[in-house]
């Protein structure tokens, strides 16, 4: 924005900043006080409208079909009430598991799995009405105060948003698995099932097992962090792109190796069973495979290893034989997004007009 300054005497440079200052200032305290304080009602009805769709308050359950013309791998049921799944009914049919023969899996009847991103959506529209309340309980705040209040209201609304938007990897495979205990009959570890949103669409997604028995790629290295060899392997190839794979592999192998040995070395005169004892029984001698052979399959394996964990949350390596994606078509979630992409919007045209006269 463009101020002009007429005087009746000569200003200097200094005067007319601190005019413009004091103008621009003034500027924005009519903006806060005419334009933005008043819409501030309406876009707190429309989040807490928002909210109570997710909000645990909500007792409404959708019971949404799981099918599709591409797949006949799952079908079935799934039922949503705000951010939980309370009930499932599906029927898994695929090669890779029970001799391909239908299986059925429910969820108990007493039983939930809670959908993260949207309990990270609730939380977020929780804070935006909060802070909406924190503006309007004080009708006096300084406007550089009121600016900042604004932007983190921006910025609530465009994470709750986006949590309907993008799954988080950390609450699907493979950083993530349901309790199996959740489910009648217990779900086989050979499977697993994640419940996600997607582009605000509730989505299944289904994935069948097979573990890895090849050594050294089935071996567990670091079991707090959930790491395999195959996982070492990769990194070291990622940050040391000037080397060979193939030297990475060898140097990464004879450590293990190495690591094995003085593991052994130290269970010599234990007799309770560790790491290094259950190394020892993963590890024979004899079966240790040769650099050549470990070199020859080493790129299918690293292309193909994953490192999850099993029904007692233990990692152990596995690769996938099937899969497929279920989506829902969940009126709700979509109606959810269109309002938060408007309340975003208007939002958005306030905090960008506030900053052009702050700064």
């Amino acid at each position: 924005m463009t101020t002009q300054i007429f005087s009746d005497t000569p200003l200097s440079a200094s005067q007319i900043e601190t005019i413009s200052k004091d103008n621009e200032a003034r500027e924005l305290a009519w903006l806060i006080s005419s334009i933005v304080r008043p819409q501030l009602p309406e876009i707190k009805e429309g989040l807490s409208s928002c909210l109570r769709q997710v909000s645990e308050d909500n007792e409404a359950i959708f019971k949404l079909p799981l099918s599709s013309h591409k797949s006949e791998i799952l079908k079935g049921t799934v039922s949503r009430k705000n951010y939980k799944i309370v009930g499932l009914n599906v029927s898994i049919k695929t090669k890779g598991f029970n001799s391909g023969r239908p299986f059925s899996l429910q969820l108990k009847e007493d039983q939930s799995i809670i959908i993260r991103q949207l309990l990270d959506c609730h939380d977020y529209i929780y804070k935006a009405v909060n802070t909406i309340d924190k503006i309007q309980e004080t009708e006096q705040l300084d406007p550089l105060v009121f600016l900042k209040y604004i932007e983190q209201l921006y910025e609530q609304i465009i994470s709750a948003k986006q949590a309907l938007n993008d799954p988080n990897p950390a609450y699907i495979f493979p950083k993530y698995r349901t309790s199996a205990a959740k489910y009648e009959p217990e779900m086989p570890e050979c499977i697993n099932l994640d419940f996600f949103v997607n582009n605000s669409e509730l989505t299944v997604d289904f994935q069948s097992l097979k573990r890895v028995t090849k050594r050294p790629w089935c071996t567990i290295v670091n079991v707090r962090g959930h790491l395999s060899f195959a996982d070492y392997v990769r990194v070291k190839i990622s940050k040391e792109r000037n080397r060979s794979v193939h030297q990475i592999i060898i140097d990464e192998y004879q450590r293990l190796l190495r690591w094995q040995k003085n593991e052994e070395e130290k269970d010599e005169d234990e007799e309770v069973p560790t790491l290094g004892s259950t190394l020892k029984s993963i590890f024979g001698t004899s079966n240790d495979p040769s650099l050549s052979s470990l070199l020859k399959s080493a790129s299918k394996y690293l292309e193909q290893c994953i490192t999850y964990v099993d029904n007692e949350n233990k990692p152990y390596v596995v690769n996938i034989v099937e899969k497929c994606e279920m989506v829902t078509s969940d009126p709700i979630l979509l109606s959810l997004s269109v309002k938060l992409d408007s309340l975003e919007k208007a939002v958005g045209r306030l905090e960008g007009n506030m900053r052009s006269l702050a700064s």
